[in-house]
């Protein structure tokens, strides 16, 4: 439950309020199964059951019952917080205890969309990087949400600024070494952090060429998709690094098709040999053991590679794709086939179809020359490959859903809307 109050007029008066309440709570809890052998702790709220309103008049009316409790620590009601101070407060407070049957399983927070570009100079060679980033930690209490105590919790400005002074500090050779540095800053930096979560995706900036002379310091922007990496970080465990790519377009104009699928009385969809195949994709790979030690640029452009050889097929002649689910079959194998330091690869694709615009009306015959596509509705699937844990290099037959992880927003990347 949420706790909820009405603004009061003293900051510091709310607080002891709030304070003295959960302590009159603890009390009437310890009154209630007899224990006479001293409150305890305020913050231990999980087991204390009821839902109580507590008002200036009730905490009055209970403060000799807190009072007469029989081997009370000395500090069960502090000095500091003393209930008459409350009745200046011309406010009601009420507070919504936690049930003991529920629990957080998740508490994280964070900055989104830290914009920044990194510019690496080399005398007069610029390399240029152009990020967005999001990180989200979770500390080891919740006591943000529980008991509106923000003494431990980091200011996500704070975050945005220090993944500027890392950038600055430690610069930027690959996103998924950075995204290795943020998490080590914030697991190594505060004892209360235990869990570091970094998404970041990269603008596709080329360098631009003039007759094959590379220029020192213009880029041009690119259409190959856009790539991006996620790290996520325990203070236990090693880091878990995914890398891929998304908004990736590509069209052919034949050698694809869609026939011998089920059929209904509601299935007016012909069947087709020859149609035009238009994606939007996004394809997203973890790596194995040792992903803090790997080409990363390496991999991404070789995995780029198999996902065009895959759709494409050899350029003179291409290859038949059955369906848009074998396409992404394809893609997941080329690239498991090719880079062996990658257990497991997703794809989420959209299919953009397009349809024979009708000239007849018009006196004029279409051979599939003129086409119309359609944005909505469309045709969408998600699949995720990963090899077998017991006999690497041979992969599952049926796709395995993705591990569930905390995603900052991956999964919305694509476009689908």
């Amino acid at each position: 439950m949420i706790a909820s109050n009405t603004e009061p007029k003293i900051l510091d008066e709310q607080a002891q309020m709030h304070k003295v309440a959960i302590e009159c709570i603890v009390a009437i809890e310890c009154i209630a199964e007899g224990r006479r052998g001293g409150l305890r702790p305020s913050e231990d709220l999980r087991e204390v059951q009821p839902e109580i309103s507590l008002t200036k008049d009730f905490l009055a009316a209970l403060l000799p019952t807190i009072q007469g409790v029989s081997n009370c620590s000395s500090d069960a009601i502090h000095p500091s917080s003393p209930v008459q101070n409350i009745l200046t407060v011309e406010v009601e407070y009420t507070v919504a205890i936690v049930n003991k049957d529920v629990e957080y399983v998740n508490s994280e927070y964070g900055k989104n969309a830290v914009r920044l570009l990194y510019i690496r100079r080399e005398g007069t060679t610029h390399c240029i990087k152009e990020l967005e980033v999001s990180v989200h930690i979770r500390l080891n209490t919740v006591n943000e949400f529980l008991n509106s105590d923000n003494s431990q919790v980091i200011p996500t400005d704070t975050i945005k600024n220090t993944i500027q002074a890392l950038a600055k500090c430690r610069g930027i050779r690959t996103i998924e070494e950075f995204g290795l540095d943020i998490c080590e800053h914030f697991l190594t930096s505060f004892c209360h952090v235990i869990y570091c979560n970094a998404f970041i995706q990269e603008v596709p900036w080329q360098r631009l060429e003039k007759d094959g002379v590379p220029h020192v310091h213009a880029f041009l922007y690119s259409s190959e998709g856009v790539r991006f990496c996620e790290v996520e970080r325990t203070l236990e465990g090693s880091p878990i690094v995914f890398s891929g790519i998304k908004d990736l377009k590509l069209m052919k104009t034949t050698q694809s098709g869609f026939q011998g699928f089920f059929k209904d009385k509601y299935t007016t969809l012909p069947e087709r040999r020859d149609r035009v195949l238009s994606i939007e994709t996004l394809i997203k790979w973890c790596y194995g053991e040792g992903a803090d030690c790997l080409d990363y640029d390496c991999i991404w452009r070789t995995a780029h590679e198999c996902t065009l050889d895959a759709f494409a097929g050899p350029p003179e002649t291409g290859h038949y794709s059955p369906s848009y689910q074998k396409t992404v079959n394809c893609i997941q194998t080329y690239i498991l086939d090719r880079l062996p330091q990658i257990e497991e690869v997703e794809v989420i694709m959209s299919n953009i179809h397009y349809s024979v615009a009708d000239l007849e009306k018009l006196g004029l015959c279409n051979d599939k020359e003129i086409l119309t596509p359609q944005d909505t509705p469309f045709g969408a699937c998600a699949s995720t490959l990963r090899r077998k844990k017991d006999c690497p290099g041979t992969y599952q037959q049926r796709p395995v859903a993705c591990k569930p992880r905390y995603s900052v927003g991956f999964k919305s990347c694509i476009g689908m809307n």
